[in-house]
C-alpha cells in the first residue's frame, strides 16, 4: 500500500511540473520611440525658401496690407520675388532699426532671423 502511495504521490508531482506553455505567464515587450526636432533644412542640410524663410516671411513681413499679392512690392509671399529682391531685402533687415527704411516696420531686429536668410542666400537661394 506504501509503494502505491508513493508511485501515485510521484505521478501528480511529475505532472503538475510538466505545464503546457500555454498555462505559463505571457510575456510583454516594451518598445521606445525616440524623436529628435530640428531647424528646418533640406536633406542636404541646406536652408531653404519653403523650409526656413518663408515662415519667417509670413510671420514678419507678408501680412495682410504689407508684402502679400496687391500689396507692397515686393511679394514676399513668392520665392521668385523674393528671391529677385534678396539683396535689397538684407540691407533693410541690417539697417538701423531707427532708419525709416528698415524692415519690418515698426518691428524689432531679429539676429537670427537675419542669420538665417544669409544662410539662405549662401546656400544657394534653393526653394525646397
Amino acid at each position: 500500500m506504501k509503494k502505491i502511495i508513493l508511485l501515485a504521490s510521484g505521478l501528480m508531482i511529475m505532472v503538475a511540473a510538466c505545464k503546457k506553455k500555454e498555462d505559463a505567464a505571457p510575456t510583454t515587450t516594451t518598445t521606445t520611440v525616440t524623436t529628435t526636432t530640428t531647424t528646418p533644412t533640406s536633406s542636404l542640410g541646406k536652408t531653404t525658401f519653403n523650409l526656413r524663410i518663408k515662415p519667417i516671411l509670413a510671420a514678419k513681413c507678408a501680412t495682410s496690407g504689407c508684402h502679400t499679392p496687391g500689396g507692397q512690392s515686393p511679394d514676399l509671399t513668392s520665392y521668385t520675388a523674393t528671391k529677385g529682391d534678396i539683396t535689397g531685402i538684407l540691407g533693410r533687415m541690417n539697417l538701423s532699426t531707427t532708419s525709416p527704411y528698415f524692415m519690418p516696420l515698426g518691428g524689432s531686429k531679429v539676429q537670427a532671423d537675419i542669420d538665417s536668410v544669409t544662410k539662405w542666400k549662401t546656400d544657394g537661394l534653393l526653394e525646397l
